[in-house]
């Protein structure tokens, strides 16, 4: 039993791919005067409404197209994207394919969601750790309930080319065909075969002890502080890009804060806001301050918007090291 159960998990069709929705992460949930309507704009089946000033996700209407996981700017949308292998894997000197099938035929393959969960600066983040081309599998997506993704997609790669000016340093590649040209298996390998057994075995085990159950709401950190997915996406680029002109377009996807000194009195007001911790208030020998460090704010503008002053404000675009904070006022 324990076989079938094996070979059901490894070869099983488990394309569908669920939006976990965490509330309390949302930023109208944070603050009830936030006009956050990024997830609202995306989606497109009405699986997410206003109910007054707050969002209500109905999981009935939700195909999984995850463009409310790639537009939220505080991971109030979960997709179980593992980022770190995307990008681990992406770094290494395998050609690799992109793919939201997990029964793809691709020797080097890496699942993701849908590439609707991609976003500008995630794409900005994979495309300068890559070390070789790189492609998506896209044979699919014209026959999936979720291919307005194809346009929305294509436009954050054109943009992206057109920061990076020349479109040979893209290293994403488009796989449309369904009949492949990109390096595929028949027979499985028994390395890949062992690994995802491995892989398969450890995730049946804490299935069966009740610990392997999936992500929902109440089993997510909710008001957890740090930098959001595509934040973290830009440190690891960041740290691990050695060209300078994938720098300096990772730069434009972080932020600025810029404070009207007259206007601030140092409130903590805008500290606690802060959903990821990029503004702190010190006190450095009983003079305060407050710093911002770019690579942990995720743009949200929740600050900007809290502050009855109007002494803050963020704009996309950095200069400098994203990593070291910086003395505001």
């Amino acid at each position: 039993m324990l076989t079938n159960l094996l070979f059901d998990r490894i070869f099983s069709e488990t394309d569908s791919a669920k939006v976990c929705f965490i509330n309390k992460r949302c930023l109208r949930s944070r603050f009830n005067k936030s006009e956050c309507r990024a997830c609202l704009d995306e989606c497109q089946t009405e699986a997410l409404k206003l109910d007054g000033r707050s969002v209500v996700f109905k999981q009935e209407k939700c195909t999984g197209c995850m463009r409310c996981v790639s537009a939220c700017p505080n991971d109030a949308f979960n997709s179980g994207l593992d980022l770190k292998r995307l990008l681990e894997g992406l770094s290494s000197s395998s050609q690799v394919v992109l793919t939201c099938r997990k029964n793809a035929p691709f020797q080097q393959k890496l699942y993701i969601p849908c590439i609707g969960s991609l976003s500008e600066s995630l794409l900005a983040a994979m495309n300068s750790v890559a070390t070789n081309s790189f492609s998506i599998d896209l044979s699919h997506c014209s026959e999936c309930i979720n291919r307005h993704c194809l346009n929305s997609f294509n436009l954050k790669v054109g943009k992206l080319t057109d920061k990076l000016k020349v479109s040979k340093h893209i290293p994403l590649r488009y796989n449309f065909e369904k009949n492949s040209p990109l390096p595929v298996t028949e027979n499985i390998s028994r390395r890949f075969y062992l690994g995802m057994a491995k892989k398969s075995l450890l995730d049946l085990g804490k299935r069966s002890m009740g610990a392997g159950k999936a992500e929902t709401s109440a089993s997510l950190n909710h008001t957890r502080k740090g930098p959001a997915t595509d934040a973290m996406a830009l440190q690891y680029a960041w740290k691990h890009s050695s060209s300078k002109e994938y720098k300096d377009v990772l730069l434009s996807f972080f932020y600025t804060a810029n404070v009207i000194t007259e206007k601030c009195n140092l409130c903590p007001g805008c500290q606690g806001m802060c959903p990821t911790g990029a503004l702190k208030r010190t006190d450095l020998k009983g003079v305060k301050q407050l710093m911002f460090t770019s690579s942990a704010c995720n743009g949200c503008n929740l600050c900007q918007e809290f502050c009855k002053k109007n002494a803050i404000q963020i704009i996309r675009g950095f200069t400098g090291n994203p990593e070291k904070p910086k003395c505001l006022c």
